[in-house]
């Protein structure tokens, strides 16, 4: 299972790390389980660790999906090059309770702009 992919320094480093270390590495530092990150894309959970261990490769389309889902650039994720991955490498270095907590916290907030959007929907219906 991906979970039990250990994160290494080398995830950040741009000379050795791959597609799969990049998603591993992103999506810990979110506090994303692998179930939820593939709920959220509408994938099986084993296609998303087959991504991680480079077994198979999404899309285009999942690609951006995913930068967007993980606050990434898409081209750190696809080549890792490119400035703006320090909230990954600090979220690395994070204790793993509060990459958990932090994904926990943004499940509740997506799911409270979601009701707020409704609510919002609702309210445009009635006047």
């Amino acid at each position: 299972m991906a979970e039990n992919i250990a994160l290494k320094e080398e995830n950040f480093d741009e000379s050795v790390s791959t597609f799969g270390d990049r998603l591993v590495a992103a999506r810990a530092a979110s506090g994303m389980s692998v179930e939820n990150l593939a709920a959220k894309l509408g994938v099986e959970a084993s296609t998303l660790e087959n991504w991680e261990t480079n077994e198979d490769e999404p899309r285009a389309n999942r690609i951006q999906t995913i930068s967007g889902l993980l606050n990434i650039s898409v081209i750190w994720l696809i080549t890792g090059e490119s400035n703006g991955t320090t909230n990954v490498e600090q979220g690395y270095r994070r204790p793993e309770v509060v990459n958990e907590t932090l994904g926990v916290i943004s499940e509740v907030k997506a799911s409270l702009l979601a009701a707020l959007d409704r609510i919002e929907q609702l309210e445009k219906r009635i006047k």
